[in-house]
C-alpha cells in the first residue's frame, strides 16, 4: 500500500490562452510538501507542459500502474475550460479556441478524467484541480451563474475533489510567492502546520481545504474552493502529517486565532506578547509570523483601495460612465475576485449609485410608464398570454446562457411583433418563416425606423441583465457611437464597418455573419449579440457582395436610430 501522486503544471499555451508562469512553480511547490518523507510521504512524478495527448497517456498509464489498495494524488494546475454545456475541461499546451469557442479535441475532458479513475479501482483517490479561469480568453471562467458542475463529472466512491473555484471566476496568482493563491495556501497549511485543525498531529484533506479556502476567502472573496466527497468519507483522508508542534507553530496557530480583520484587540495583542516570551521568540520572527497571517487581509484592503482609485479616474474623465465603462468596471472588480457586496460602499460613497443596478430590470409598472411617455407615445405593441410566453422563453435562455437560442427568440419577438402575431405564437414554426425568408426584408430599415418601443426596451433589458452588460441594444448603440458613427438613421459604411471590427462581426478585412460564424459564448466581443439579420447562405464564408453588407449596415443604423428615439 503507498502513496503516489501526479503533479501536472502547464504554463505555455497557444496564442490565443494566456502563458500561467505560476503553474509549474505550483508543481515544484507542492511536489517540495507532498514529497517531504515528514510530511506527505508521497512518492511524487511530474509533468510539465503537455501536449493534450501526451496529458492523457500519462494520466491513464499512471493510474494503471498502480494498486487497488494504493492511495493516489492527481493535482492540476492551469487553464481550466468549458464548453457551451459548462463540461469541464483541462487545458494543455496546444489547447485551442477558434472564434470564441474550445476545440474540444485539444483539451482534456474532466469526464474522460473520471472515466479513467473510476476503471483504475483504486479505493483511495484524491484529485486537486487550481484552475485558472481567465475571462479574457473565451468562455474560460468570466465570473456569473455558470458554475461548472464538478459533482456530476467528478464526483465517485472513494473519491475526494478540491478545487481552487467552480464557478465562473478567477484563481488568482499571488506576485509575492509566485503561486497561485489556493496552492499557496495548501502548501503553507501543511508545511506551517496550521491546517491541523485539532491538533491530533496529522493533516486530514478537509482540513487542509479548509484551511486553504478561508486564507483564498480572506483575499479574494469572490473565490469559491470546493471540495466534493460522497458519503462525508473523503473528508477524512490523510494527507500529511502535521509538523511536530514547535513554539513557532504554537505561536502562529495563537495569531490565526486571535486575529480579527486583519487586526489584533489589546487584549489579543497582551496574550500575543505574552506567549512570544514563554515561546522564547525573538521580535523579527514574531513580527514575520503576523505579517504572514495578516497578509491575506491587507492584500484584500489593496485591492479595494485599487477599486475605488479606478473609479475615482474613471469618473474624472467620464462623469456620467457610460455602460461600457461600467462594464468594464465591473470586469476588473471579477478580475480582483471581488463580490458585488464588498464593492458596495465604494461605489455608492464614489460614484453616488450601484453600479451593477444599471443592468437590472426595471419593475414591470415603471417600464409601461417609461414606455407611456411622450418621447415615443406611438410606439406600444400589443399585448397577449401567447407573447408573454415567448418572453418567458427568452429569459430562460438568457439566464441559462444559451445565447444562440436567445438570439433566435430576440428575432422571432421582433417578427411576430412586425407582423401583429399575438396569439397562439409557434416558435418553431416561426423560425422557419424567418429562415426561409431573406432577413433583411423582414427587418428593413422602413420595418425598424418604427419598430415598437416598448418591445425594444424590454428585450434589451434582459439581454443587459443576463450578460452582465456585454450584449443588448444599449450596448451596441454606445459601440457604434464609439465608431463615429451617428444615429440619424442614415447609412455610414465606414462606421459600420469599423463597428463590425469591435464587435467580431468581421476580421482581418472580412465580414462573419454566417449564424455558424457568430461567437455563442459568454465572452465574445461586447456588442456581439443579438445579430438580427443574417446573409444569405450561398454566399462564400469570407466574401460577401458589398450590396448585400450595405443592405445589412443599413438596417443596422435604421435600429440604431430608433435606440435613440425608445431612449435606450
Amino acid at each position: 500500500m503507498g502513496k503516489f501522486a501526479l503533479l501536472i503544471g502547464v504554463s505555455d499555451y497557444s496564442e490565443n490562452l494566456p502563458t500561467l508562469p505560476s503553474a509549474t512553480q505550483d508543481v515544484a511547490a507542492m511536489k517540495r510538501m507532498l514529497g517531504n518523507p515528514d510530511l506527505g510521504g508521497f512518492q511524487v512524478q511530474t509533468l510539465l507542459n503537455p501536449m493534450r495527448e501526451a496529458l492523457a497517456q500519462n494520466i491513464e498509464r499512471w493510474l494503471n500502474s498502480k494498486q487497488a489498495d494504493d492511495t493516489v494524488l492527481l493535482y492540476f494546475s492551469g487553464h481550466g475550460l468549458k464548453d457551451e454545456q459548462r463540461n469541464l475541461y483541462i487545458g494543455a499546451t496546444n489547447t485551442e479556441k477558434v472564434r470564441g469557442r474550445l476545440v474540444l479535441s485539444t483539451a482534456f475532458s474532466a469526464n474522460v478524467l473520471h472515466d479513467y479513475l473510476r476503471f483504475s479501482r483504486i479505493k483511495t483517490q484524491i484529485v486537486i484541480l487550481d484552475c485558472c479561469f481567465s475571462g479574457a480568453f473565451g468562455d474560460v471562467l468570466v465570473k456569473d451563474d455558470g458554475e461548472v458542475a464538478l459533482t456530476e463529472q467528478l464526483s465517485a466512491e472513494g473519491r475526494v475533489v478540491l478545487t481552487s473555484t467552480s464557478s465562473v471566476d478567477y484563481s488568482f496568482e499571488e506576485k509575492e510567492s509566485g503561486l497561485s493563491i489556493y496552492t499557496r495556501y495548501l502548501v503553507e497549511g501543511v508545511e506551517k502546520g496550521t491546517a491541523d485543525a485539532n491538533g491530533d498531529g496529522v493533516i486530514t484533506i478537509d482540513e487542509l481545504h479548509q484551511f486553504a479556502r478561508r486564507k483564498v476567502c480572506e483575499a479574494s472573496p469572490a473565490m469559491s474552493p470546493k471540495l466534493i466527497a460522497l458519503k462525508d468519507e473523503g473528508y477524512r483522508v490523510v494527507i500529511a502529517q502535521a509538523p511536530k508542534d514547535e513554539p513557532e507553530l504554537q505561536y502562529r496557530k495563537e495569531v490565526e486565532k486571535k486575529v480579527r480583520s486583519g487586526k489584533f484587540t489589546i487584549p489579543a495583542q497582551r496574550k500575543l506578547m505574552s506567549l512570544r516570551r514563554q515561546c522564547g521568540l525573538s521580535d523579527s520572527v514574531a513580527a514575520a509570523i503576523e505579517a504572514e497571517v495578516v497578509a491575506p487581509y491587507q492584500e484584500y484592503e489593496r485591492k479595494l483601495g485599487d477599486y475605488c482609485t479606478t473609479l475615482k479616474q474613471s469618473l474624472e474623465e467620464e462623469p456620467s460612465l457610460s455602460l461600457l465603462t461600467i462594464a468594464d468596471l465591473k470586469d476588473y472588480q471579477q478580475h480582483l475576485g471581488l463580490r458585488d457586496e464588498d464593492v458596495l460602499h465604494i461605489e455608492q460613497s464614489v460614484a453616488g449609485q450601484i453600479l451593477s443596478s444599471a443592468y437590472e430590470e426595471p419593475e414591470p409598472s415603471k417600464t409601461r410608464s417609461t414606455n407611456s411617455t411622450q418621447s415615443h407615445p406611438e410606439t406600444k405593441s400589443n399585448s397577449s398570454s401567447g407573447i408573454e410566453k415567448v418572453y418567458e422563453i427568452l429569459e430562460l435562455s438568457l439566464k441559462n446562457r444559451q445565447w444562440q437560442k436567445a438570439n433566435d427568440i430576440t428575432r422571432t419577438l421582433m417578427y411576430v411583433t412586425l407582423k401583429n402575431k399575438t396569439e397562439a405564437i409557434d416558435i418553431d414554426v416561426i423560425h422557419d418563416e424567418i429562415e426561409y425568408s431573406f432577413s433583411a426584408d423582414i427587418f428593413s430599415p422602413n420595418a425598424l425606423i418604427n419598430f415598437p418601443c416598448d418591445v425594444l426596451v424590454r428585450i434589451d433589458k434582459l439581454w443587459m441583465k443576463y450578460s452582465k452588460g456585454r450584449y443588448g441594444f444599449t450596448f451596441q448603440k454606445e459601440v457604434y457611437h464609439k465608431c463615429h458613427g451617428l444615429a440619424d438613421g442614415r447609412y455610414y459604411g465606414e462606421a459600420f464597418q469599423k463597428y463590425g471590427d469591435a464587435v467580431g462581426w468581421r476580421e482581418n478585412g472580412s465580414w462573419r455573419l454566417l449564424e455558424s460564424e457568430m461567437q455563442w459564448v459568454s465572452s465574445a466581443p461586447k456588442g456581439h449579440l443579438p445579430v438580427l439579420i443574417f446573409p444569405l447562405l450561398y454566399y462564400s464564408v469570407s466574401f460577401y457582395p458589398e450590396e448585400e453588407i450595405e443592405i445589412i449596415g443599413r438596417a443596422f443604423c435604421a435600429l440604431i436610430s430608433r435606440f435613440g428615439d425608445c431612449n435606450l
